[in-house]
């Protein structure tokens, strides 16, 4: 009785496979697949896990990255986790207008692959210049409910 417990390393493995899905459903490239001179030469959107990574990834015009901040547990029965919520932090880099069209298109299409796989999206804060790499930053909070 009481069936499977839903392990953390389930949930993770699934968030970075669905995050992979949405991303490369939107329409973006994943950097970590390209090699240094395929990464110079693209002219793709680029995601990342975690970070851009490279001397070259963060000289993109836009890019993404993701994170996974946690998958707590949030039901349980017979003493085992049966459901967990994902949270994911999804980044937008751009030394374009963060009113550009072209964004406007990219965050259309991110959104629509976040709520096809079941996911909610939101602003997670306002959208910031960081002078250091001279990119506008837009942050979104990513959520999901995942059960036994």
């Amino acid at each position: 009785m009481g069936g499977v417990e839903l392990k953390l390393s389930t949930v993770l493995a699934l968030i970075s496979s669905q995050m992979a899905t949405i991303l490369t459903g939107a329409g973006l490239t994943q950097g970590e697949t390209l090699t240094q001179e395929a990464l110079v030469t693209s002219t793709a959107t680029l995601y990342w896990d975690i970070m851009a990574k490279g001397p070259v990834a963060g000289k993109k015009e836009t890019y993404v990255t993701w994170n996974t901040i946690s998958a707590d547990p949030i039901a349980h029965t017979d003493n085992k986790v049966k459901m967990r919520e994902a949270y994911v932090t999804l980044d937008i880099f751009t030394r374009k207008l963060r009113t550009a069209s072209s964004i406007s298109t990219l965050i259309t299409s991110i959104e629509t692959q976040v709520l096809a796989n079941g996911w909610e999206m939101e602003l997670s804060d306002p959208a910031q210049y960081e002078q250091d790499f001279r990119v506008t930053h837009i942050s979104f909070d990513l959520s999901k409910k995942f059960t036994s």
